[in-house]
């Protein structure tokens, strides 16, 4: 979730309405929970799992991107 400073995107999200916001934060969460996953799956070698975050974490893309749009 610390992305958002390191990555100099932190002003930005003020400005977007509010459930625009919360798929934001639902995709910076869904990502940290990926990278755990992805993590964990090296050493177990369970794909499974990793693959379930991946799914949530595209979802989270699709939603934003399917309501937010520049025209």
């Amino acid at each position: 979730m610390s992305s958002l400073h390191s990555h100099g995107a932190s002003h930005m999200a003020p400005l977007m309405p509010k459930p625009m916001q919360d798929i934001g934060t639902a995709m910076h969460r869904s990502a940290s929970r990926f990278a755990r996953v992805a993590q964990e799956a090296q050493v177990t070698g369970e794909m499974r799992p990793a693959l379930n975050a991946l799914a949530e974490l595209t979802r989270q893309c699709v939603a934003c991107h399917a309501s937010y749009r520049l025209r």
